[in-house]
């Protein structure tokens, strides 16, 4: 067995044998084409109950991430809130119950923000109602809804329909009322726009925005605008006498709705207590601050829900045996290859190196599907010739982020960067006599237009991934029917380490 290896993550690559509204069968791909030819390759689930999903649930990067490096299936966040939820479990939370005493007390409201969607991705439009019930049951009469508009995670021009049936939802429960609307390329901004966040929390805190007197309004102005869900612009409800309904107040709670952190550190922060420096907050209301999941944020906010650890995963598997490695990627999925696959541990580890590359800094990346694809690979095949690693970790992000536009040609590009990096990183793996484990982390780019809806296909899908085996020892046959939670245990079997009894998923490689 080889001593030194490359995992490389094709973000987005998902596997069908369709070719109709398929960007990678359509792309030319000549380097995995080769690789599909003349290595052993097998299929693996990533989606679903294989990743702690719920059973038909797509997979998406962050709980792909997650189960690649603890090599066993954790029950995903979506899944811990839905099951607390049919519980009851959530409603009388031991943290949640306190907040919102505190907020009957002083004469507050309570503030739900979050993505309106059923993606199942960063969050569901059904988890506002079963919070703001909690309210109601507290006393709380004033329950407002802060909603950032999709269009990744469910396509475009879904918004009218979710505002549709969450309204009814509400109307049901006698509680709630939606107080502005906005896109998540506002609401959701991870990569340090801090302009985009700025103009959410303005909007929150002084109403800063186009006035509608209803959300459908609002966001039939962006479609007539040219404007898709996620774009969305700032947008208050507003009375008949044209005030906001439901801007934040001292002595309300601010309860951040999505079960996913990363894309809701920003707008978090901005409210949250301590130091802050992005921008000025001079109408700063003295909030309670509450996400529903652990944020892993510094300094921490208070959650529901908290932090599931997962000892003896792959990085903390790969410091107790002292094995150097490294990670790369670009802005958009560094996060995902560093604290996602550390089992969302902040904490660093000696043996681990990280190479962050930044990403391209335009508003659509349509523009440069290529991203930062080659200096990935660059980076990549540097590190192979300075030897210094027993284990370089790659994310190549094009497929999925572009795969989340929905614009066949452009995914087409992306993929055929991906193709492109991959065979400069390959080359050099074999040049050194490096192994390379080349894998998808869930569906995307495979599926580029919904038939049912006759629409562009945003979302992640609930196919396999494929995975490669490129070995300098020759063909190593791949068994079967594996799943995510099978790589980090391929990975050790590998490097020649025995694999932790926490593992529960088993080696990919034939006995």
């Amino acid at each position: 067995m080889g001593s030194r290896g490359l995992l490389i993550i094709a973000d987005g690559w998902g596997y069908s044998k369709n070719k109709q509204h398929n960007a990678i069968a359509n792309a030319g791909t000549p380097v995995f084409d080769r690789l599909f030819d003349r290595y052993p390759w097998t299929l693996i689930e990533a989606s679903g109950e294989h990743v702690g999903l719920e059973r038909g649930t797509p997979g998406n990067s962050e709980v792909g991430h997650l189960t690649l490096g603890a090599g066993r299936v954790v029950d995903y966040e979506s899944t811990r809130v839905q099951n607390a939820i049919k519980s009851g479990e959530l409603q009388k939370h031991p943290v949640l119950v306190p907040h919102l005493e505190q907020v009957k007390t002083k004469g507050g409201c309570v503030h739900l923000i979050g993505l309106l969607t059923d993606g199942n991705v960063h969050a569901h439009y059904h988890h506002f109602v079963p919070l703001a019930e909690a309210a109601k049951k507290a006393g709380i009469s004033d329950v407002y809804l802060h909603l950032f508009t999709d269009g990744r995670d469910a396509p475009s021009g879904t918004a009218l329909h979710f505002l549709s049936e969450l309204e009814t939802m509400l109307k049901a429960s006698g509680i709630g009322t939606i107080a502005s609307v906005v896109g998540r390329d506002y609401g959701m901004d991870r990569n340090h726009r801090w302009e985009k966040t700025k103009a959410v929390y303005d909007l929150l805190t002084a109403g800063t925005g186009r006035p509608f007197r209803s959300a459908a309004e609002a966001v039939a102005f962006a479609y007539n605008s040219g404007l898709a869900d996620d774009f969305v612009p700032p947008s208050i409800l507003v009375d008949v006498a044209g005030a906001p309904i439901g801007p934040v107040r001292d002595h309300d709670l601010i309860l951040s709705v999505n079960f996913r952190g990363d894309r809701m550190r920003q707008i978090v922060k901005a409210f949250a207590p301590g130091r802050f420096e992005k921008f000025p907050r001079p109408s700063l209301p003295n909030v309670q601050v509450l996400t529903l999941t652990d944020y892993h944020m510094n300094p921490p906010v208070p959650s529901i829900l908290e932090h599931v650890s997962m000892p003896n995963g792959l990085a903390e598997t790969l410091e107790h045996h002292h094995v150097w490695n490294l990670r790369i990627s670009e802005t958009e999925k560094f996060s995902h290859v560093t604290f996602f696959i550390n089992g969302r541990e902040e904490h660093g580890y000696r043996y681990q190196k990280n190479i962050h590359i930044p990403g391209p800094d335009v508003k659509d990346y349509r523009s440069v599907p290529n991203m930062s694809a080659e200096e990935i690979a660059l980076a990549v095949v540097d590190a192979i010739r300075r030897n210094e690693f027993q284990l370089i970790i790659i994310n190549l992000v094009n497929a999925d982020i572009l795969g989340h536009t929905g614009d066949m040609e452009a995914v087409i590009k992306a993929v055929e960067a991906v193709d492109q990096a991959l065979g400069i990183i390959i080359e050099a793996a074999q040049s050194s006599h490096y192994w390379a484990v080349v894998c998808g982390d869930h569906g995307n780019a495979e599926l580029m237009w919904d038939v049912s809806s006759n629409r562009p296909h945003v979302g992640h899908t609930t196919n396999p991934v494929p995975l490669i085996l490129v070995h300098p020892h020759g063909h190593l046959p791949l068994r079967a029917n594996g799943s995510l939670a099978d790589v980090a245990p391929t990975l050790l079997k590998l490097l020649n380490i025995e694999i932790p009894k926490e593992m529960t998923g088993t080696s990919l490689l034939e006995k």
